[in-house]
């Protein structure tokens, strides 16, 4: 199985109100039959300008510690991230492969907002003059949720954990390197850890039903 595990940064909870703060992307190739380990195809990581528009509260700041001052020296235009992030996406994606389900994040939707909400500004405002990336970011375009299948994996009675990554990432004993900020590369990485985990023990229990 190939993906690619988008995390995101925000300002805020709400994509039509606070700014897009950073997104990492991390393509990945795990072997369902034996997912004992994920190899690591590529990845992307890219900070954002504060947009003037958007808000950017205390709470995210606490949360991931990047702060406006620093995204204001140190983030590339939304523009650019969205191309870039785009590229990435595409280059290992190809139109000739089933899309659905290919894009992974942990809870999909809160993500998917975000991104969405960067390509709506991106084209926007740039009219007809940047190309339609619908195939990657399309409201139609169904992304996979590794907090979804941790609800599969509980309702078949596997485990009765809290569904948030970090709560799963302790109950795996999962190596977190971030030291209690969130970082959206690093979170993408654990996330494909995690989903190779929960793939491992989805196996078993087939395996045992059968």
């Amino acid at each position: 199985m190939r993906g690619i595990y988008i995390d995101c940064e925000t300002g805020g909870l709400d994509a039509k109100v606070h700014g897009l703060v950073s997104v990492g992307a991390v393509a990945f190739e795990i072997d369902v039959t034996n997912p004992d380990r994920a190899i690591i195809l590529g990845d992307y990581l890219s900070h954002v300008q504060p947009v003037r528009e958007l808000g950017y509260t205390e709470g995210a700041y606490a949360v991931h510690g990047i702060s406006v001052d620093w995204l204001k020296k140190n983030g590339q235009p939304e523009e650019t991230v969205y191309t870039e992030l785009v590229g990435f996406i595409k280059s290992f994606l190809q139109p000739d492969e089933p899309f659905a389900g290919r894009l992974w994040a942990h809870n999909a939707p809160f993500d998917h907002s975000f991104v969405k909400a960067l390509e709506d500004r991106v084209l926007y405002i740039a009219g007809d003059t940047m190309p339609c990336m619908t195939p990657v970011i399309h409201d139609r375009c169904d992304w996979s949720c590794t907090k979804n299948l941790w609800c599969v994996l509980r309702g078949l009675g596997i485990h009765n954990v809290r569904c948030k990554l970090d709560d799963i990432i302790d109950y795996y004993g999962i190596i977190d390197p971030r030291q209690g900020q969130h970082d959206a590369y690093t979170d993408a990485k654990l996330g494909i850890e995690v989903l190779r985990h929960m793939l491992f023990d989805l196996k078993k229990h087939y395996d045992m039903v059968k």
